[in-house]
């Protein structure tokens, strides 16, 4: 559209624009119809590049939150592979690895049922929700006790607790900090485990633990000690 004086030009039917102004004759002017084209054509294109521009932005937008969320369901998976390795459903056929002591060492143990369940009660809200293939779905995990009565028993059972200097307490807690799944506890059910590990005394050269074992102990090691592999 073009401006002539005061007055708005306007498109006709047939590619005219007229106005008039006060006190003079009608004017005519033809407008080139590849010009309308072309007009046209730009102002395609520019929607055109900005529906481009959306596009992408959403495209990348996307592509980073399901990076996220493949991040997220790989550590999930990592702590459910840590679980399945401290609590064992087969022994398993592999080479025997043995941790053999030539100093004196502390270990402190905790009630098999009791950590499980504290394990277990943690990383529920963590495993929720990850599809697995179905091939893996056969081993599951199945945490002890699994009768309605069994827990309400376990929940109203009060474990025995040891006194410890503070020295010892943050020996503890240290090494369940560390560990990469009991880390998740809360820290309430940390300080129950502190409160119920004992102290037990190993003589040099003594073997603790060996690859096979039923996995119902905690130990946190105090002194020296070797790790062996062995091949039977």
């Amino acid at each position: 559209m073009f401006e002539w004086g005061s007055r708005l030009l306007g498109f006709s039917s047939d590619d005219l624009c007229t106005t008039r102004q006060p006190g003079k004759g009608l004017w005519l002017c033809r407008i080139n119809s590849d010009e309308q084209i072309n007009m046209a054509a730009s102002v395609d294109a520019q929607d055109l590049k900005t529906l481009l521009e959306a596009k992408d932005t959403l495209i990348r937008n996307l592509e980073t939150l399901l990076q996220a969320r493949n991040n997220e369901i790989q550590e999930l998976r990592s702590h459910l592979d840590m679980f399945q390795s401290v609590f064992p459903f087969s022994n398993p056929v592999s080479p025997t690895s043995t941790l053999h002591h030539p100093h004196h060492v502390v270990a402190a143990p905790v009630h098999q049922q009791q950590s499980q369940n504290l394990v277990a009660k943690s990383l529920t809200s963590l495993l929720d929700g990850i599809a697995r293939p179905r091939k893996q779905r056969a081993q599951g995990i199945s945490a002890e006790p699994q009768s309605l009565s069994t827990i309400q028993e376990l929940s109203q059972k009060k474990f025995p607790t040891y006194p410890k200097n503070d020295r010892s307490r943050e020996l503890i807690k240290g090494a369940i900090l560390d560990n990469d799944f009991m880390k998740n506890l809360e820290s309430t059910q940390i300080r129950e485990i502190v409160d119920c590990m004992y102290p037990v005394e190993y003589a040099s050269d003594s073997i603790i633990i060996k690859e096979g074992d039923v996995g119902s102990i905690v130990y946190v090691m105090e002194g020296k000690f070797f790790f062996f592999n062995r091949i039977l």
